[in-house]
């Protein structure tokens, strides 16, 4: 049971909560919380000023994506 529990932490952690799939170009944003890069462009394409992070909602000062290449070898060893 300890195993099954860990593997739904470890898909949760991998997972897009926008799109709610594996985490594809996964990027880290102000606040700390990750995305797939389309999921958050996409959130965020008709925003200019105020850019709320979809989970927690703390105001991100700008668009400096932060590739998070852990997450990326995370999703590459689920996916194969």
């Amino acid at each position: 049971m300890a195993f099954a529990a860990s593997l739904a932490e470890l898909h949760a952690e991998a997972s897009c909560p926008l799109c709610l799939d594996y985490l594809r170009d996964p990027v880290t944003i102000a606040c700390g919380h990750n995305f797939c890069l389309h999921c958050i462009q996409q959130c965020w394409e008709d925003l200019q000023h105020i850019l709320p992070c979809p989970v927690c909602l703390h105001h991100c000062p700008d668009r400096n994506f932060r590739r998070n290449t852990h997450l990326l070898s995370v999703q590459l060893w689920l996916t194969s």
